[in-house]
């Protein structure tokens, strides 16, 4: 929901992916892919996948390529997404070409009402330009530096910043099935790196990687054209269930090797009972598309998924909706207590033993602004008296001892201070009642104003 803050979700981790406690969905990551930051320019090749998302922009079915992200329209309301959970809103303004941000999101969306594109103002400054279909036409950094990106149709033909001497670029190749199939990378014009994805049923299933040969008759790199390609230097691979088309199986590049090297050759042909004994990660689902269960490291390490929902009424964020139990190996158990729109309002662990819990630590306690979903506040163990799932806010805090944390923003909606005391304040009672609590601050934020013209205000960091 913000770039300011932790994400309004925690996920499971899994290696490379995990699982949204919130909705038990899977988030996955490719994890071999390319990147570069040249000219003060980031861009990549990376991909996420969600297994609770739909359609195919490019590289199989619910897999997306976070660096391309565009805009999607609905009823006037406009939306960002870049990968799982990452998804920015925005609604008509009451002017013409603006648009507000919904919670606290800082980015600033405006439309050129002559020729219908957009611009997304970062709070660092940079900025994106999108078309009148939604489509990722440029983006710049805060220092002014432009990259742009080229189509042949509908489809991203090259994306690059600088000139073929001094510059970068990466060309991308379709298949027939309006799929992207390759990828090259190139610096002043030189190849150097390639990817290439292979598909199985309109899936993807390998993402490999080559470097560019570099000629042995010269003595400098540079001059190298790069027009051939050794073997690969990595590869990846992932499968699905045959039924409901959702991923299973992450070979990272480490295990593709090492199923290589014992004697699976091509391991996008292994067998179901291959790919269990190898797999990083292995996906297993409920009914209801949600992860049951995780095995990693092989099947090595099982982690077990449940689910329950609470009835209490009512749309404020300090109420509990969802509850999330992730048991892990060793007699382990994980409790996420999530609002509405799925925050974590609770997040617990337990210690096992036959089956029963002997110990519980309540790790992290987080209430939250009843306006925006800000989190404003946050408690550790001991500030902790009860926790009672009959009771919507679920959790009463001590006032006399523990560590608890506030946090406070200002008039625009900006981060002003961190601060801390010894428990809660009591129900009902302010800071300027006859006995006060003591609070310590912990650091301070100033801002200052910057008008983009015609794109809208930011408000960065103020320098010391």
């Amino acid at each position: 929901m913000s770039r300011e803050f932790s994400p309004s979700r925690t996920t499971e981790n899994a290696g490379s992916g995990g699982v949204d406690t919130n909705s038990g969905g899977v988030k996955q990551s490719v994890v071999n892919s390319m990147s570069s930051s040249g000219l003060g320019l980031s861009f990549g090749t990376g991909l996420t996948y969600d297994s609770q998302g739909s359609g195919d922009s490019g590289f199989g079915d619910r897999w997306m390529s976070p660096s391309l992200a565009g805009l999607t329209f609905q009823s006037g309301t406009v939306f960002y997404k870049t990968g799982p959970n990452t998804t920015l809103r925005f609604t008509p303004g009451s002017t013409a070409g603006e648009f507000d941000a919904s919670y606290f999101v800082r980015d600033v969306l405006t439309e050129d009402t002559g020729s219908g594109d957009y611009s997304l103002l970062s709070p660092s400054g940079a900025i994106r330009k999108f078309d009148d279909t939604g489509k990722l036409i440029s983006f710049t950094s805060p220092g002014g530096e432009e990259a742009t990106v080229t189509y042949a149709g509908s489809e991203v033909d090259k994306v690059s910043a600088g000139t073929a001497g001094n510059g970068w670029e990466y060309d991308y190749t379709w298949n027939g099935s309006g799929q992207v199939s390759q990828i090259i990378y190139k610096v002043n014009g030189i190849n150097v790196l390639k990817t290439e994805f292979g598909y199985s049923s309109g899936k993807l299933q390998t993402v490999t990687n080559y470097e560019a040969a570099i000629s042995s008759s010269s003595s400098s790199s540079s001059s190298s054209s790069g027009s051939s390609w050794g073997s690969p230097i990595s590869t990846s691979l992932y499968s699905y269930h045959s039924g409901s088309g959702l991923l299973r199986h992450v070979i990272t590049p480490s295990i593709y090797r090492q199923m290589v090297n014992n004697g699976i050759t091509d391991p996008a042909a292994a067998s179901e009972a291959q790919l269990n004994a190898y797999a990083q990660t292995r996906y297993e689902y409920d009914v209801d598309g949600r992860v049951s269960d995780i095995y990693t490291n092989g099947g090595r390490y099982r982690y077990q998924f449940s689910y329950d929902s609470s009835s209490h009424t009512g749309g404020g964020y300090n109420v509990w909706k969802r509850k999330t139990v992730v048991t892990r190996p060793q007699d382990v158990q994980e409790v996420y207590y999530l609002n509405a729109v799925g925050e974590v309002m609770l997040h617990q662990v337990e210690q096992l033993s036959g089956g029963s819990v002997t110990k519980t630590w309540n790790t992290l306690y987080q209430r939250f602004e009843d306006t925006y979903a800000r989190r404003v506040l946050t408690a550790n163990d001991s500030a902790i008296d009860t926790v009672n799932e009959s009771l919507p806010e679920l959790v009463t805090l001590s006032t006399t001892q523990g560590l608890v944390t506030e946090y406070q923003f200002n008039s625009n909606g900006l981060r002003e201070y961190v601060q801390v005391m010894k428990g809660a304040e009591p129900s009902g009672s302010s800071s300027s009642s006859s006995s006060p609590k003591v609070k310590s601050k912990l650091k301070s934020w100033t801002y200052v104003e910057k008008t983009e013209t015609g794109l809208g205000t930011i408000w960065p960091v103020a320098l010391a």
